[in-house]
């Protein structure tokens, strides 16, 4: 007889037995690690993220010519119970932490001066009008010429402004092409001075500081003032840098010609100590209009926000193809957009909808209403404008129409501007869209663009080089300037940046400098990366050495001048997130990227 007869196999005892034994050792394998089950789980969300991040990177490369001219670090100051939001030179990159007293005492600020939110100020967002199109959109004229912001959602301040009542809080500005600066004595007449021209005063007599700008006959007009100021606290000197409206009424019936005007920030500050020469710019303001207001055609300085969430803008369809009178002739008409990003931690996501209506989002785990958070409180929504207590924890936006629908805890929210019948995976982060229904009312087909928040507090941030750098005479500076320090032998051949653009990357467009046998040499398209650890000064700084290991100092006894051009040609994408009880994790894409003028 075979032995394979009275072989038998394992009984269903010792089988549980052994699975229960493999059990507790796979358990007891992974209670090793920190983190267990998560770390593996936060591997998985990397990768994803990751390629989030290379996407954005890559989307951004692609719109060159609209690139900002800067991406900024700001702050707020309270002024006699108003806020006012300050570019903040001092915040370094890195700085994701909060410092004391950022949120003024309000809680509910905190959240959007700390981690990557510390950097969201978009400026100067250059818009090349594009063609009048049709506007599909409720109470909205049929025709305009349309613009998505870079970045969204943004924030949007529902201010009428005046000489008393300036946005100063973050809010949206469009504005034209920097007006050409004429430096006068204020005071003085100013009638000679064209639309296309400012007059600036930098030391005035004991009147304070003020700007010469000409007003319109038929209508008011009013213009975006970036300037930046001197602060004296405690014999210590910084700088205060701020952007501020000033509206000039109509002067009918007499002829309209320039005069002075206060410029109130400035006046206001106990500690001002004197503008900073040639930190100004001014552009003319474009109005903003009322959704249902008719264009008027003979004015192209107008525009709409058809959708703040999405960061939509629609021109007056006057204002494409539109030339304005500049010191040397004409010149197409430009806008350039500042905004707040909103929230960095908003992750914003473009899809189609495919046949079978389903549709994976690159992140999941995404914060519902109602969550509890590290802090023993409760996820309220995104935080958007207009709902009130009732926040969405998801949003998603048809890119054809404009129309906003609004979901919070799986449930649309009543009032959307339409119903995709979607269901919300939170978990997975999946939605499921019915491929039942006729061409208007079915998804399938349409691109939309999904907000939504993931837990660990995934944030998704741009960071910008200034796009040129002026030289400036003190190292007392504002954030788009550069200056050299002739203060130490060390520092002859370094050029110095604030604290806001370490790590930075910029070009030199030409330069000279002295080698180590006295001769006189040049450089062009020299390519420095700005120090991540400051110097002495505290200052950051590119060095001549890096490039030209035989320089000892810069020279400008060939031309007057050591340097001739400095461009900012850093974009980076910046993925961040706060394990539980873990401080800020950080992943940066870098790449070199050079807006076009």
């Amino acid at each position: 007889m075979s032995r394979a007869k009275f072989s038998r196999g394992a009984s269903l005892l010792e089988v549980l037995v052994v699975l229960v034994i493999l059990a507790i050792g796979i358990f007891a394998f992974i209670s090793l690690y920190p983190s267990g089950f998560l770390a593996i789980k936060r591997t998985g969300q990397s990768g994803a993220a990751t390629r989030l991040a290379e996407q954005e990177l890559e989307r951004l490369k692609g719109r060159e010519d609209t690139l900002p001219y800067a991406i900024v670090p700001i702050r707020y100051e309270d002024r006699n119970g108003n806020r006012v939001m300050l570019i903040n030179p001092q915040n370094a990159p890195n700085d994701l932490e909060p410092q004391p007293g950022d949120d003024l005492g309000d809680p509910d600020l905190l959240p959007y001066v700390s981690g990557s939110n510390r950097i969201r100020r978009i400026i100067g967002e250059r818009v090349n009008i594009p063609l009048p199109s049709p506007i599909v959109a409720r109470n909205t004229p049929s025709q305009g010429s349309v613009y998505i912001t870079a970045f969204a959602p943004v924030e949007v301040i529902n201010t009428v402004t005046d000489t008393n009542q300036n946005p100063l809080d973050g809010g949206l500005l469009v504005y034209g092409n920097p007006m050409q600066r004429i430096e006068t004595e204020a005071g003085q007449p100013a009638y000679f001075l064209q639309v296309f021209q400012y007059g600036i005063d930098y030391d005035p007599d004991d009147q304070g500081p003020q700007i010469a700008l000409r007003p319109l006959r038929f209508r008011s007009i009013s213009y975006k003032v970036d300037y930046a100021y001197y602060v004296q606290m405690g014999g210590n000197y910084s700088v205060k840098q701020v952007s501020e409206v000033i509206t000039l009424p109509p002067t009918d019936p007499q002829r309209p010609f320039s005069y002075w005007v206060p410029l109130q920030t400035a006046t206001d500050d106990p500690d001002f100590a004197g503008l900073v020469p040639d930190s100004d710019t001014v552009g003319r303001l474009f109005e903003r209009l009322p959704l249902a207001l008719d264009w008027d055609p003979d004015y192209p300085y107008q525009y709409k926000v058809l959708n703040d969430q999405l960061g939509l803008i629609v021109f007056n369809p006057s204002s494409s193809g539109f030339y304005e009178r500049f010191w040397r002739g004409t010149r197409p008409l430009v806008a350039n957009v500042d905004y707040n990003a909103r929230d960095w931690q908003i992750i914003n996501e473009e899809r189609s909808i495919p046949s079978d209506g389903v549709v994976r989002l690159t992140l999941s785990d995404w914060k519902q209403a109602g969550d509890l958070l590290d802090d023993q409180s409760e996820y309220a929504g995104l935080n958007l404008p207009g709902y009130g207590q009732n926040q969405p924890d998801v949003v998603m936006i048809d890119l054809l129409s404009g129309a906003v629908a609004a979901y919070r805890q799986g449930t649309l929210i009543p009032g959307s501007g339409f119903d995709p019948r979607a269901q919300i995976n939170y978990q997975q982060g999946v939605l499921r869209f019915p491929t039942d229904g006729d061409r208007d009312t079915t998804m399938v087909g349409r691109k939309i663009r999904v907000l939504y928040k993931v837990n660990d507090e995934w944030a998704l941030s741009v960071q910008k080089a200034v796009h040129r750098y002026y030289i400036s005479g003190s190292l007392v500076m504002p954030y788009d300037a550069c200056a050299f320090d002739n203060s130490s032998p060390n520092f002859s051949t370094r050029l110095f940046f604030n604290r806001s653009e370490a790590g930075k990357s910029v070009m030199l467009r030409e330069y000279w400098y002295a080698d180590a046998n006295g001769a006189q040499k040049r450089g062009s398209g020299g390519l420095f990366r700005i120090s991540d650890t400051a110097a002495e000064n505290g200052l950051h700084y590119i060095d001549l050495r890096d490039r030209h290991s035989t320089a000892v100092s810069w020279d400008s006894s060939v031309t007057g001048v050591a340097l001739k051009g400095v461009q900012g040609v850093s974009l980076k994408v910046r993925l961040t997130y706060r394990p539980s009880g873990q401080r800020t994790i950080k992943l940066d894409f870098d790449a070199v990227v050079n807006r076009k003028d």
